[in-house]
């Protein structure tokens, strides 16, 4: 396997603050486990954090709203 070594010291406060999807080179941007958290649920979230500094806006709220308005029309479908 490559990739960042997911140790406890790869956790630490600092180290998570500075790995990100941006990049000092321009319309550069990295997703995947090492961004993150290791295994498919890290470079899954880490996905989400790629394209909300692409689009600059929060994947992550939209994807609840999302979430909350299909909810909700599969209760009105019921009822």
């Amino acid at each position: 396997m490559y990739g960042v070594d997911h140790c406890f010291s790869r956790m630490q406060v600092e180290v998570m603050a500075t790995v990100r999807p941006q990049t000092a080179v321009p319309n550069l941007y990295l997703t995947g486990q090492d961004v993150l958290l290791g295994g498919f649920v890290g470079a899954t979230y880490s996905a989400l954090l790629c394209a909300s500094a692409v689009l600059h806006r929060n994947v992550y709220i939209d994807l609840i709203q999302l979430h909350r308005r299909i909810k909700a029309n599969n209760f009105k479908k019921k009822n």
